[in-house]
């Protein structure tokens, strides 16, 4: 349970507002419009010496209309963008060129790069990504996290967010960091979650990309942990973290309401929730339990749905509320076990998903101090 929570506290952390794509063979499709042959361009790990980076997206217009680059807007100066501006035709492509200075020193970088179709509802928002390093260092280095002879950057992987309808991809790269090949597979596979391998075995002192889909399922709101167990020659081999043996690979993710498709009567007929407070100040409590009361009312035309709350913590519980009808109002009664808090101040978030196109998210805080 404790680290369930340290993971799902790690998710409100990374929860960002990022546009997901449905993927087919390993190439994105929006709106059944465009294929983009990649969402992400990871250059990995690379010297400072290298210089200027360069990458390519190849866009294809699998619609009928004439499709349009617009613009391509990058998210700092030290990326340049070009396109191709001439109109694409059915069928045809054209390519966006980046290239990233890399003239900054050594540091991570992940810059986002958003782009602009004449045929897609939104931006589509595409990245770059790597690792700058003075120098080399060895793959051991580079890949830290040892499950026995297999290396991993990190075993909490922030993923894309989702709305309903939709999947996410991404890679996550791994090392051979063993004399030998190795036959990497997998097990405890989340639902949701489809995995496959750029080349197994793994040749010795090499690296390899995990290929990871996560699909949108309506069964699974707000914040989700996806996983999956890797097997080395067919055998778990566990990580070490302070007291705890980490077996498994973990992929954090958000899943909320798709509106995209919702016609402005849905949206003017929609929920509208309304809460009185959005924070509560419980003073000072001991190891009892405690109730916080939230009064809200949906002030929309049609019935409010909260399909999930999450919290950062396993002492707050009846996360759980009914449907509230429109026009009518109601309260969210949560309660906070003193005994699972440790003395001194606390602060805890309440993250809940809803069908109200206007406050499909909605955050709400509880602190005090545990005497």
């Amino acid at each position: 349970m404790r680290t369930y929570c340290k993971l799902l506290l790690l998710l409100i952390i990374y929860l960002l507002p990022i546009y997901c794509f449905a993927k087919e063979d390993n190439k994105i499709i929006i709106d059944n419009k465009i294929e983009i042959d990649k969402s992400v361009h990871d250059f990995g790990d690379v010297k400072l010496s290298d210089g200027v980076l360069s990458c390519s997206f190849n866009v294809k217009n699998i619609s009928k209309e004439v499709l349009i680059i617009y613009n391509v807007v990058t998210s700092c100066g030290c990326t340049n963008v070009s396109w191709d501006k001439a109109p694409i035709r059915s069928g045809k492509s054209g390519k966006i060129n980046v290239s990233f200075k890399n003239d900054q020193g050594p540091y991570p970088f992940d810059k986002d790069i958003t782009v602009y179709f004449s045929t897609a509802k939104k931006p589509v928002i595409l990245r770059i990504r790597g690792v700058v390093h003075e120098k080399m260092k060895s793959l051991e280095e580079l890949y830290p996290i040892h499950f026995g002879k297999l290396g991993f950057k990190k075993y909490i992987i922030k993923g894309n967010n989702l709305s309903q309808g939709e999947q996410s991809s991404d890679i996550i790269r791994v090392a051979n960091i063993s004399n030998k090949p190795i036959f990497l597979s997998f097990e405890n596979i989340s639902e949701g979650l489809k995995l496959s391998l750029d080349k197994n075995p793994i040749p010795q002192h090499s690296t390899a990309n995990i290929s990871y889909t996560i699909t949108a399922n309506r069964e699974m709101w707000g914040k989700n942990i996806y996983s999956f167990v890797p097997l080395i020659n067919k055998k778990r081999i566990s990580y070490k973290v302070a007291n705890d043996n980490i077996s498994s690979i973990n992929i954090l993710a958000y899943t909320k309401e798709n509106f995209i498709n919702w016609t402005k009567e849905q949206k003017d007929n929609a929920a509208l929730p309304i809460f009185k407070e959005s924070t509560i100040n419980l003073g000072k409590i001991g190891n009892e339990n405690t109730k916080a009361v939230f009064q809200l009312s949906n002030r929309g035309k049609s019935a409010l749905k909260i399909y999930k709350i999450d919290c950062d913590s396993d002492a707050i519980s009846n996360l759980k509320i009914k449907d509230i009808p429109a026009m009518s109002n109601s309260s969210l009664e949560i309660y906070i076990d003193g005994n699972k808090i440790e003395k001194g101040e606390f602060s805890y978030n309440l993250l809940l998903t809803t069908n109200s196109p206007s406050r499909p998210l909605i955050t709400l805080f509880i602190f005090g101090e545990k005497s």
